[in-house]
């Protein structure tokens, strides 16, 4: 399957999250922050047929885009990305007992949620617009900065 380019911009966002994820099978990706205050869930087109863990999620986009926009065929043990022509890569998944460390809080709790997890957001107390420039820039900023977090405030 040629991935979904809403299925990358979930995985391109989340990268930002926690650099280690571990797909489950279905549709639904969750990552959770290392520090535990950041939680994304979203659901995307494209369905994952096995469970797959990237200790380095930007190198494996990093990959899918070199290849431009490649056929992605996801197996028990491993995914290959077959640019046509460009050439072709086989990516091992990392064990979980590699990930671990890095996609579990504390007691064993693994960030990646199950499947039926569903994230239940009462009703707004406060509604704003940010537009993507805002944060685009504040996200720059940041990353130049090496800031852990991003604060935005009213006035």
């Amino acid at each position: 399957m040629v991935l979904d380019k809403s299925t990358l911009a979930v995985l391109n966002n989340f990268r930002g999250i926690n650099t280690a994820i571990l797909l489950r099978p279905g549709n639904k990706i969750h990552t959770l922050s290392s520090t535990a205050s950041v939680l994304a869930s979203a659901t995307v087109p494209d369905k994952f047929p096995f469970e797959a863990g990237f200790f380095d999620l930007p190198k494996f986009l990093a990959l899918i885009s070199a290849f431009g926009e490649p056929d992605v065929v996801f197996e028990e043990k491993f995914v290959t990305i077959d640019g046509g022509e460009k050439g072709k890569v086989r990516y091992v998944y990392n064990d979980l007992d590699v990930l671990e460390p890095y996609v579990t809080l504390g007691q064993g709790a693994v960030v990646s949620y199950p499947e039926d997890l569903e994230v239940e957001i009462a009703d707004e107390e406060i509604k704003f617009n940010l537009t993507w420039d805002v944060i685009s820039q504040a996200l720059k900023v940041a990353k130049i900065l090496e800031l852990p977090t991003i604060t935005f405030k009213s006035e």
